[in-house]
């Protein structure tokens, strides 16, 4: 199945389709050459030449000749041009084919030259007396080392050591780069970068990674194949000496970053560098004369290549996610650190931070994941506040809050839990229920009835103002508690130093599909990932089955700790609706707090019960395009950046893939329209040969308000029995009042699954188009839409109206 942003939906759809569109081709194929062998005859007959043939023998014999003797010239000088025509138009087809089947290829060719330009561009601007050296160890000689300074060199001239699972896997430019890198900024301290695989020739599994997250190194060694760091400051932290090389090399990077994992004294996010840092210290930041270049930094450029069999037929959604058998069988060798065996090093880590802590292991069974333990595991009196927005929903509140009282494991939930359930105006009847639920469900439960407009921001504000306890946890009333762990792993989140909202995993009702495994400030706005997604399967090194840390996580289940929530302000009342949670983690991430979704705390989210989803109505879209508006005038670094996401990665889709972009996904202007007055023009070349499918044609949504109104149509067509490549096509809209129709170039767009139910057509793997059109180009009125075909080598022209109409 193809996960986009339309994937699940489509999936019924798709069933049905494959399972009639080739009974539907064949009948259309029959029918059609039916009908165009009658119009041949039809043809024959009202030619003067074969009325001609019924005259006397004589006049025909002088005709013949004259006539083949003008055909076989012409014939042979307009085969000779057709056919170098259709050689030119066909190799431009496969080429253009090309550049639709390998996303990752395309972006070799075209962006990461690019890429590079910029990175060498910016440390020429960097200066330095003296150009470090590099020396390279593989992850194999750390083995049983327990002092890095024997790696020092015969004279000691080695200013960075760089850790490579192998040598000769590293790309021919790193070595050079990062001396560069640590010569232009002599403040750094640790540098990582991208990772790819290759086999022979080609190059496939990108993994472009973020900037410094001390929560997602707790969850498995995210930095991966290779890193460098600068050898003075590295070889002060001793290794313990583990004979298992990455053990021993896991356990030295905890400790060797453990200054860096608390709240950073000053925090920069990198916006417009080809490199990224953030969360990490600037002790120098606004100081006159200090050096304020970043400590560890992130790089998209790709500086490894994993050599090998690839682990499995690559594919348009297989790339990005990794099956828990593939993991097993080691076809991924470059993610590791989330097995048991490395829980001990990470307990000694927390440990030794003066936190206890506990391991077990997660849904994903080869998945183990290491919680501190919080105030509630250790006897402290702690007081956990649950606010909870609710209106005119009195089973959701009572099935919230006893899903929470009967399955959250944690020792004297009932004195540690205080509830105020919000209202901002339910019913008499659903208000009574609401009182008598919380009155006889024997916990502390506060009830605060206000009447008002829906506004979550000022509801859970309120409830805030209320709240007793050391943390406070924004709850929707439409969640569920299904797993006994969530608590005690948020709480023992929120209690590490420099956290600041932690975020559950929240899967939809049925299932087991994701709802919310973190957001994500996409090039289209804050987004939630892998939505709808089955949770079956690890994606994209982790991102549903460790920790990570994140720009943002949902507040249908937040956990803050109360003092960071006043600091922070609360939620900005504002923004009633949307973003609102989205600015709150924000304002905390500019704040110098990490944000943090655990993905081992899972819950189910019945989304949107009380109030809807916001795209249901034209108005309700246009209060989230106002609200966006309003959360980036905010945070003007936010604008399409996130520094846990990489800029090579895709701004607009729900699933981890490289954000190289065909023509027909780019934000290309929309097709100029063509008009023409003379409709029966179509008429004289409609042809039962085209072959049309219109998929949709309808409003496109806005992505920002200062957007133009778009249509947006998108479908597959072919010519039936022909050789496709020898065409151009124009999406036609036909007005049904008048005699007008306008006609639209469309961009093409490879469509596999036509390909593979109508293997018998000749050269439709373009077969797809997209097509967007400013609907201020054209007359108000009702259209009908169609395909306009014509054959680029002898200028033929064909058109098919289908049953689709759009009204402007």
């Amino acid at each position: 199945m193809e996960y986009n942003w339309c994937g699940y939906y489509r999936k019924a759809y798709e069933k049905e389709k494959k399972a009639n569109t080739i009974l539907a081709g064949k009948t259309a194929d029959a029918e059609a050459k039916r009908e165009e062998l009658q119009a041949k005859y039809d043809t024959i007959c009202a030619n003067p030449l074969y009325k001609l043939s019924r005259a006397p023998s004589f006049l025909k014999r002088g005709v013949r000749k004259a006539v083949r003797m003008i055909r076989r010239t012409g014939r042979e000088g307009a085969k000779e041009q057709r056919g170098e025509q259709a050689e030119e138009l066909l190799v431009s087809y496969k080429e253009r084919l090309a550049r639709q089947q390998d996303s990752y290829g395309q972006w070799i060719m075209e962006e990461e030259p690019v890429l590079w330009e910029r990175c060498l561009a910016d440390l020429a601007q960097g200066s330095a007396d003296r150009r470090p050296k590099c020396r390279v160890v593989t992850y194999r000689e750390l083995a049983g080392i327990t002092d890095l300074r024997q790696f020092c060199g015969g004279n000691g001239g080695e200013d960075i050591l760089l850790f490579a699972e192998h040598a000769g896997e590293l790309d021919e430019r790193a070595a050079a780069y990062i001396e560069a890198f640590f010569g232009a900024y002599p403040r750094t301290r640790l540098l990582y970068g991208a990772e790819d695989r290759r086999t022979g020739e080609k190059r496939n599994f990108p993994w472009f990674k973020p900037c410094y997250s001390p929560d997602t190194l707790l969850g498995f060694f995210y930095f991966g194949s290779c890193f460098a760091v600068d050898r003075a400051w590295a070889e002060k932290t001793p290794l313990a000496g583990y004979g298992n090389a990455r053990r021993n090399l896991y356990d030295f990077v905890l400790r060797l970053l453990q200054p860096y994992f608390g709240r950073a004294a000053a925090v920069r996010f990198e916006k417009d560098r080809p490199w990224r840092s953030g969360g990490v210290y600037d002790t120098g930041m606004g100081e006159a004369g200090k050096d304020i270049s970043p400590e560890i930094v992130c790089t998209d450029l790709v500086l490894y290549h994993r050599s090998g069999k690839t682990p499995f037929e690559a594919g348009p959604d297989r790339e990005y996610y990794l099956h828990a058998g593939e993991m097993k069988d080691g076809c991924h060798p470059e993610f590791w650190g989330y097995e048991r065996e490395y829980t001990g090093i990470k307990q000694d880590f927390i440990n030794n931070m003066g936190y206890d802590s506990f391991f077990y292991q997660t849904l994903h069974p080869d998945v183990w994941t290491v919680v501190p333990a919080g105030g509630a595991d250790t006897g402290k009196n702690l007081l956990l506040s649950v606010i909870i927005p609710s209106k005119d929903h009195p089973e959701l509140v009572e099935k919230c809050i006893d899903s929470f009282l009967e399955r959250t494991d944690l020792p004297d939930l009932r004195k540690k839990t205080e509830f105020i359930v919000v209202d901002n105006g339910s019913g008499g009847e659903n208000r009574r229920k609401i009182e008598a639920y919380l009155e006889a469900s024997g916990a502390a439960c506060h009830y605060l009835y206000q009447p008002m407009a829906f506004n979550f921001s000022a509801m859970c504000n309120q409830g805030a103002r209320l709240a007793k306890g050391e943390f406070i946890l924004l709850l929707n009333d439409d969640i569920e508690v299904m797993e006994k762990n969530w608590l005690r792993i948020m709480l023992g989140q929120a209690y590490l130093p420099g956290v600041g909202a932690v975020g559950a995993k929240l899967w939809y009702p049925e299932g087991e599909r994701m709802q919310h495994a973190g957001v994500t400030n996409m090039h289209v706005g804050p987004s939630h990932k892998m939505t709808t997604f089955p949770d079956d399967r690890v994606y994209y090194y982790g991102h549903n089955a460790v920790s990570y840390d994140m720009i943002a996580v949902t507040a249908a289940c937040l956990l803050v700790k109360k003092a960071v929530y006043e600091e922070a302000g609360g939620l900005d009342e504002s923004m009633a609706v949307s973003y609102n949670d989205v600015d709150f983690c924000f304002t905390l991430a500019e704040r110098g707090y990490r944000n943090v979704l655990r993905s081992d705390a899972v819950l189910l989210h019945h989304e949107s019960a009380s109030r809807g989803l916001d795209g249901e109505s034209a108005e309700k879209w246009r209060r989230l395009l106002l609200e966006k508006a309003n959360l980036y005038k905010k945070h003007p670094l936010f604008l399409g950046y996130d520094p846990y996401y990489s800029e090579q990665l895709a701004g607009y889709a729900l699933e981890y893939r490289i954000g190289y972009r065909y023509p027909y996904e780019r934000p290309f202007p929309a097709a100029k329209p063509e008009k023409r007055e003379r409709k029966r023009e179509l008429e004289k070349v409609r042809s039962d040969a085209v072959m049309l499918t219109v998929e949709r044609i309808e409003n496109r949504k806005k992505l920002h308000l200062e957007e133009p109104d778009l249509l947006e149509a998108e479908g597959w067509c072919y010519m039936l029995g022909q050789n496709n490549a020898l065409f151009e096509r124009w999406l036609v809209l036909e007005a049904e009042q008048g005699e007008h129709y306008y006609r639209f170039p469309v961009k093409e767009r490879r469509r596999p699954d036509v390909e593979a139910i109508l293997p018998q057509q000749k050269n439709i793997e373009l077969s797809g188009y997209t097509c967007r059109i400013v609907k201020e180009d054209l007359i108000s009125g009702e259209y009908a839409v169609g395909m306009l075909y014509r054959n680029l080598c002898d200028k033929k022209t064909a058109y098919r109206r289908s049953d689709r109409r759009i009204t402007v």
